[in-house]
């Protein structure tokens, strides 16, 4: 038998044209953006928590919500080759747009019960002509 194909190579992205193989891809994954997924935020900018007029997020430090400083490093370590674009999250119960270096980080409010004053909502993520948008709709 032919021997087993070489690993892919570390965190290589999926693009959405289903070709796994980054030579196979010939850099067609470079078109899109780079995403991830997750519940908690790994950043707050508090300059973002203060422009909502608080001064902490339900009463509670910013630093509960977020990772720790050394497993935020860690975590953004991972992505410094990937050109990570967008991080969505949930877990704050509130809308939140933020910033890590080059990643915009998209926090949606809670389906059920919202802590602030954000809606319950959910959000549509569609990329079109190149274009990632994210909006948010209220239930």
């Amino acid at each position: 038998p032919p021997p087993p194909p070489p690993p892919p190579p570390p965190f290589f992205f999926q693009a959405e044209d289903g070709i796994r193989d980054a030579q196979e891809s010939h850099g067609l994954g470079d078109v899109y953006k780079r995403q991830v997924f997750m519940h908690q935020p790994p950043y707050i900018d508090e300059k973002d928590i203060l422009s909502r007029g608080e001064k902490d997020l339900h009463g509670k430090d910013i630093s509960y919500w977020a990772f720790e400083n050394k497993i935020n490093d860690e975590f953004f370590n991972l992505f410094e080759n990937h050109s990570l674009e967008y991080i969505f999250t949930g877990h704050l119960h509130i809308n939140l747009e933020t910033n890590f270096k080059n990643t915009k980080i998209i926090v949606t409010s809670a389906l059920g019960v919202p802590l602030g004053n954000d809606p319950s909502g959910y959000r549509i993520i569609d990329f079109k002509n190149e274009k990632l948008t994210y909006d948010f709709y209220k239930i």
